[in-house]
């Protein structure tokens, strides 16, 4: 089982931001220190309440877990970002070796993970930058599983433990 995004070295090391834009381009930033409701019911609650009153709050603090922001997500990326997508039709790479050919201190780098059954949004974004395609595995994966797989790849380039 992969790790979960939140709990890995990376995000506690706060070198992660996450963004989610929905089917309909609804665009959300998630706070590194949210706890994902674990069951469907809480979940949706959850969503419900972000796409409602915009914002969700913690529970035991004043703390933005979660927010709904403003298009596009550019506007909240680093000048000069890679932009990388990941798809079963990209090119397929040792993402362990990828990421070490990158020069992260010098081009900060997004990916691009497509959680849906139908479509491929890794490689069919709109973000307007320049843009990789790659396959980091020959079988299709879950999002889950590629996130954990890119954490624990990042960690190691930058020696996070």
């Amino acid at each position: 089982m992969p790790p979960r995004l939140f709990d890995s070295p990376l995000s506690k090391a706060g070198l992660l931001q996450v963004f989610v834009r929905t089917e309909e381009g609804i665009l959300m930033e998630i706070n590194p220190h949210i706890q994902i409701p674990r069951t469907f019911k809480r979940f949706s609650a959850f969503m419900a309440q972000l796409l409602t009153k915009l914002r969700v709050r913690s529970v035991n603090g004043s703390a933005t877990v979660a927010t709904v922001i403003k298009n596009p997500v550019l506007q909240y990326l680093p000048m000069g970002v890679k932009c990388v997508g990941t798809s079963k039709l990209g090119e397929l790479v040792n993402l362990n070796k990828y990421v070490q050919r990158l020069d992260l201190k010098k081009r900060p780098l997004v990916f691009v993970i497509g959680a849906v059954s139908v479509g491929n949004p890794g490689m069919e974004n709109d973000l307007g930058l320049e843009q990789e395609n790659i396959s980091i595995s020959k079988h299709g994966l879950s999002a889950a599983c590629v996130c954990g797989k890119i954490c624990v790849a990042m960690e190691k380039v930058w020696g996070v433990v």
